[in-house]
């Protein structure tokens, strides 16, 4: 697959946070439906989406921002005035791009190919385990807490590769939604509207 991009956006980390600063009274608005119904809104997702707000942290190479920290924490300030939950889920989504950037170029070239940012949770608590074969590993186990998951394109796995003696060693994967099963858990006080339920895989090649 040949990478092909649009160009870089000029947008400045200034520019952003204007943009995420004039979003509070919408994601206020909808807050409580996201609150009850346990999960982000198709309308939450496409306003920040046309915002830029996903492209913050993807390299310029594939079309993103590639802005600064301070630009990505006032994002989330201004955001969380309006509504906490779209926050959360919005700040991993600009976060787990960050995390597929430093994953092996050839990856990047292709997951980036035809698209400037790509929605996923990345679930850092280690839920499972992978064990090498030839091209790649099998990968089995259950994650908590996929916030962003009902939006999402990919998920990111943290697993250990028990293939080799010794000390087991953690990785990074990175697979399409879907190629695992999402199962509704969360039920909860507080967030609800993140959506974080648990993510399952079995016996899936990567």
């Amino acid at each position: 697959m040949s990478a092909v991009h649009a160009e870089s956006s000029t947008t400045t980390g200034p520019e952003l946070i204007a943009r995420a600063r004039s979003l509070t009274p919408f994601l206020a608005e909808h807050a409580p439906v996201v609150e009850k119904q346990r999960k982000p809104v198709d309308a939450v997702i496409k306003a920040i989406e046309e915002a830029e707000i996903y492209k913050l942290m993807v390299p310029r190479r594939y079309g993103g921002l590639e802005l600064d920290m301070d630009t990505f924490f006032e994002v989330g300030v201004a955001l969380g005035e309006g509504d906490a939950s779209a926050a959360w889920v919005t700040d991993f989504y600009i976060e787990h791009n960050w995390i597929l950037s430093q994953f092996p170029e050839s990856f990047q070239k292709e997951i980036f190919a035809d698209r400037t940012y790509i929605l996923a949770p990345a679930m850092v608590a280690l839920g499972g385990k992978a064990i090498k074969e030839d091209g790649g590993y099998r990968v089995s186990g259950r994650w908590q807490w996929a916030s962003g998951i009902v939006h999402a394109d990919w998920v990111i796995p943290a697993a250990l590769d028990v293939s080799e003696d010794g000390k087991p060693n953690p990785l990074w994967f990175a697979l399409p939604t879907s190629e695992v099963t999402v199962e509704d858990v969360w039920f909860v006080d507080g967030m609800s509207g993140t959506g974080s339920s648990d993510v399952i895989l079995d016996d899936v090649f990567i």
